[in-house]
Formats: C-alpha cells, structure tokens, sequence
C-alpha cells in the first residue's frame, strides 16, 4: 500500500485508505465508489500480506500519529445475512477463509456504545497479529480497499511475499 497511488501503479492489490475513519457502511460504500472492495484475505497468504501492508503503512504514513491508537481495521466481512454465518461484503458469498482471534466471533452485545439494533456482525482485523474479531459496525475505524484484479498481475497467491 504505497499513499496516493492509484492501483494500477501499485505492486500490490491494496490501495491505502487510512482516513478518515469511517463506520463499516460507510468504507464499504467509499470502496464501492472506487471500483474497489473493502479487503477481506481469502487465504493465509493474503491475510499476512495484507497484515504486512497495513504495518508498513502505519509506520511510514504522513499522518501516522493520527492513527497510532487505531489497532482495527475493517474487513469486508459480515454475518448480516445470518447470524454465525460470514460472507463477503461484495458478493455476499460464504468466505472460505477466516482468522478469527481466540473465542471469536463472539457477538458480544455489552459494549456501551452499543446501539439497540446494531450487533457485532461485521468483521475487523488487528494490525498487530493479524487476527479477526467481529465488531460493531457503527465504530468508526481506517479500512483497506481491494484493487480490481488485473490481468497484468500475478495472483497474490503466487507473489513472494518477503
């Protein structure tokens, strides 16, 4: 994730969209409207590459002590549909993949900020391990959206993520 670079000159599939923060609805939308989707790792590979991105960005970004104490970004994930059970935000396809932190998803429904019809059904991933956690989709957080597949590229299964 290289800042103001727009995916065609990027060397990997994820643009950097640190800020501002926004609810889940809204960075979903806000990647839509870029002919994106809100990332979501679809194997081991792709989760630890979109981790590493998210550190390097975090670290070099022009704004980085803004976003210090963001530890979650948003994952294009949900369990709207159904409770338990997770799709994708594009397609609303059953994922194939997950990285959920120890005893998640919870659907925890005792946070403060909780509103009476929201529920943790939307999905966030911690930029220091790398692992999920369900949350409340009005939290506003810094998100990543995925870049269009082309044809140019290899897979980001197949790239040597050193």
């Amino acid at each position: 994730m290289i800042l103001a670079k727009m995916c065609t000159e990027l060397e990997t599939s994820y643009m950097e969209l640190l800020g501002p923060t926004k609810s889940w609805p809204d960075a979903v939308k806000d990647c839509k409207s870029k002919g994106m989707e809100l990332a979501l790792p679809k194997n081991a590979i792709e989760n630890a590459l979109l981790l590493h991105d998210m550190m390097v960005s975090f670290n070099t970004h022009p704004n980085a002590n803004k976003f210090s104490r963001e530890n979650w970004l948003w994952l294009g994930a949900h369990d709207n549909n159904w409770e338990g059970i997770w799709q994708t935000s594009k397609k609303d396809e059953f994922l194939t993949f997950t990285n959920w932190d120890r005893k998640q998803p919870d659907n925890k429904i005792t946070d403060a900020d909780h509103f009476p019809s929201d529920t943790q059904n939307v999905a966030g991933i911690h930029r220091g391990s790398g692992r999920w956690d369900d949350s409340y989709m009005h939290f506003k957080r810094a998100y990543v959206c995925l870049c269009p597949e082309r044809e140019d590229v290899a897979p980001i299964a197949a790239v040597d993520a050193q």
